[in-house]
């Protein structure tokens, strides 16, 4: 097998699993948290969006309201990288929990951040009592030193539980409502106020418990819950009711006092439940849409047929996923019809003309310098995410995506005009770089339109500037295009050596 034959080998696997890994990394597992109050209706769709530089992962969440009920139109309210616990509808607001505590309200128009609670608390569950918020919240056990005078160590002390506590909202300030049941000592839990009175859901020794509180609280039943992994408290006919997910995707609605669930589904997935007016819902995402069914008399009555309520994806994803797919299909191909090239072609530019491939060092220097304007628009991207947070999804996003194309704009304009003009960038300039036909010519405009054109994919994907280290001439995928090569320019009287030649 010849040298050829083993690039041509190479490059087609390495193609094809550059192919499958950007597929398979691809934002397609979501989670949906569906949310009712009244008549109100929002959706929060989380979406993975890979690591930080840190390795961390990090998350996309839409938050979208329903502004119209008969045409299943949603409204997306804001756009952050940050994951969702929980969420409670607070008049025509959405209060949204955080992992790490912080909340914030959603709504047209702008998200305020909500003020922290006092004495250390930190919220865990949302939930709404008509235009205020619940929470459940927990202290956290708190380290405190003491540095006796006979002694230059400390002994850190611990208190012996964190403290869990029901608090409310009113727009302004939290305050104290209740504390939970001593007897309690997990913090998967879940509230709910219900015709006046506040029910709590815990999950304790495999078994979710029920309590109710009016002077003290109260444990009014229990059901199984070994193979659960979530589960919120919902308003029923009569009082609570109480939702489940099993392991195996299916849903449970249960009520106390009963031992079989009034209604078992098994929908597609990610799903939740809810309840909107008097009507229970499931809903369940499928591909772009959002599909329900619902059940009149808060899952007791009848059940309407399966809908599609709207569309809710997340823009840009979908389309940017199978661009990544199509592209590097189509690079894998590029990188494939490369090696039909004749073997005699390198050998014979390099006869016409006094010049030879320009060294791969210089290539990069070069490329580095004419790039600095891309550089900036890229980190003033990822700045202005790390700011999403404070300046909201609107405000955060413009100007990341306005930094982003600037710069790229920049980029791409010097470089082509420089190029249509002189033959060579700045940073060609800097290194003594030309770009040539293979018979040693001057490039024709359109010709070095199109392979600065074809420099989006290299920015795009990365990998197919490979393609410098494994084709003959040490050409990327524009000058393959344009059937140009970067060459470095010979004095008359230096006997020049290129480093490839035999």
């Amino acid at each position: 097998m010849n040298r050829r034959t083993v690039r041509f080998f190479a490059v087609s696997i390495i193609s094809l699993m550059l192919v499958t890994l950007v597929h398979a990394a691809g934002p397609t597992e979501k989670r949906l948290i569906a949310i009712g109050q009244g008549q109100s209706y929002w959706i929060c769709v989380t979406t993975p969006a890979g690591t930080d530089a840190k390795g961390v992962e990090q998350k996309i969440f839409s938050i979208r309201q329903r502004v119209d009920a008969v045409a299943g139109r949603w409204a997306e309210i804001a756009r952050m990288p940050r994951d969702i616990v929980s969420a409670a509808v607070v008049g025509n607001r959405l209060a949204v929990l955080f992992a790490d505590g912080e909340w914030r309200l959603f709504q047209p128009g702008g998200n305020p951040q909500g003020p922290a609670m006092p004495d250390g608390y930190l919220p865990v569950h949302f939930a709404s009592d008509n235009n205020q918020l619940l929470a459940i919240a927990i202290r956290r056990p708190v380290e405190a030193t003491t540095a006796p005078t006979t002694s230059i160590t400390t002994q850190p002390q611990v208190e012996a539980a964190a403290a869990r506590t029901v608090f409310r909202w009113d727009g302004s300030v939290w305050s104290h409502v209740t504390d939970l049941p001593s007897a309690l000592t997990t913090d998967d839990l879940a509230i709910a106020r219900i015709n006046g009175t506040l029910y709590l859901a815990a999950r304790q020794d495999n078994a979710i418990d029920l309590w109710s509180h009016a002077d003290e609280w109260r444990k009014i039943s229990s059901i199984e819950a070994r193979d659960v992994v979530r589960f919120k408290v919902l308003p029923g006919a009569g009082g609570p009711m109480i939702a489940s997910l099993q392991s195996d995707g299916k849903w449970t609605i249960t009520t106390p006092g009963t031992t079989e669930p009034i209604k078992s589904f098994t929908p597609h997935q990610p799903s939740d439940v809810t309840v909107v007016g008097p009507t229970l819902r499931l809903v369940h995402l499928k591909d772009a849409t959002i599909e329900q069914i619902a059940y009149d008399n808060y899952g007791q009555g009848d059940a309407f047929p399966m809908a599609v309520v709207g569309d809710v994806s997340v823009p840009g994803q979908n389309a940017q996923s199978w661009m990544h797919i199509i592209g590097l299909l189509l690079l894998t191909i590029t990188m494939v019809l490369t090696f039909r090239q004749r073997p005699a072609t390198r050998e014979e530019v390099l006869k016409k003309a006094p010049f030879h491939v320009a060294p791969f060092g210089r290539r990069l220097a070069a490329g580095f310098i004419d790039a600095v304007p891309h550089f900036v628009g890229v980190g003033f991207m990822l700045e202005s995410a790390q700011n999403a947070q404070q300046l909201g999804f609107a405000a955060a996003s413009g100007m990341a995506l306005a930094g982003y194309f600037v710069g790229l704009a920049i980029y791409l304009l010097h470089v082509t005009l420089a190029e249509a003009i002189w033959g060579r960038s700045i940073g060609k300039m800097l290194f003594g770089l030309r770009v040539l036909n293979y018979d040693g010519t001057r490039v024709s405009v359109e010709r070095i339109l199109l392979r600065n054109f074809l420099r989006l994919v290299d920015l795009l994907f990365y990998a197919p500037l490979l393609l410098i280290f494994l084709t003959p001439m040490r050409q990327r995928i524009g000058d393959l295009a344009a059937k140009t090569i970067v060459v470095q320019e010979r004095e008359a009287d230096e006997e020049a050596t290129d480093p490839d030649s035999d």
